[in-house]
């Protein structure tokens, strides 16, 4: 198989893996089975309202590699642990690339990001960055008490926050998801440039978590764009929603690394 670029995983029923790629360009003998397309918009009623069901029973009809045209956009779905282990294994090189939504193209963040970062000499160093410099045992090991000093701040965190509210005669609830934001960002902080960032009652922590939930509320909201290229117009609100509140979040951070 050759011309692919993009690569998003998915979780099949099974426990196996699925792998959506888009395609310039693919000879028809060169296809794996595929269900009927309508024009124009393809397979993309017939993903149903759980499309990860759906991919699933199409594996029982077409074997466990289906080719599907989502939109204007060529799909090949893996759905079983050898065909996984092949793909990645004998075509990784072909299939690392990334397709990258339109929305994470707003301040060029899909440039930077190693997630959605597109194949080529900047991609592999931060590959090899991340590899060698967080990811390795040794790394991992040596790290241990800073992984614990973050846990045990954000329970010390949690304790004087519930503490303080019922002092005020409140209830003492609290949102647990923002404690736990916390300390995984100080976690980087701590091995990035050695020092904690936030604190469970920062002005930034409050702004940054609130700004970065935005983004990912944005990020996971279908944009039909991404398969449909002739309906730029109608993204544009998504962009421009993108574009303020991710750049609320790339402010934050980049005061960190200059005080940092």
């Amino acid at each position: 198989m050759s011309d692919y670029d993009g690569l998003l995983l998915l979780s099949s029923c099974d426990g196996g893996a699925a792998v959506w790629k888009q395609s310039r360009s693919l000879g028809a003998k060169q296809k794996p089975p595929r269900p009927p397309a309508w024009p124009i918009v393809g397979n993309i009623f017939d993903l149903g309202t759980i499309p990860h069901r759906t991919l699933y029973k199409l594996r029982f009809k077409y074997g466990p590699v289906v080719w599907l045209r989502i939109g204007w956009t060529n799909t090949l779905v893996i759905q079983s642990a050898k065909a996984a282990e092949e793909l990645f294994k004998n075509h990784d090189a072909t299939f690392c690339d990334r397709k990258v939504p339109v929305i994470f193209t707003s301040h060029h963040y899909c440039e930077g990001s190693f997630s959605l970062g597109r194949y080529g000499p900047n991609w592999i160093f931060r590959r090899r960055l991340v590899t060698v410099e967080l990811m390795t045992k040794k790394r991992i090991n040596e790290t241990t008490s800073l992984r614990r000093k973050c846990v045990d701040n954000m329970i010390k965190y949690i304790e004087e926050d519930v503490t303080a509210a019922r002092t005020r005669g409140e209830s003492g609830e609290l949102a647990v998801a923002h404690y736990v934001f916390v300390m995984a960002f100080n976690l980087i902080g701590n091995l990035m440039i050695s020092q904690d960032l936030l604190n469970s009652q920062s002005k930034e922590g409050a702004e940054f978590f609130d700004a970065l939930n935005k983004v990912s509320e944005l990020g996971a909201k279908p944009n039909m764009v991404d398969f449909f290229p002739f309906l730029q117009v109608g993204s544009q609100r998504m962009k421009r929603n993108m574009e303020l509140e991710l750049g609320r979040t790339l402010n934050i951070v980049e005061g960190f690394v200059r005080e940092g």
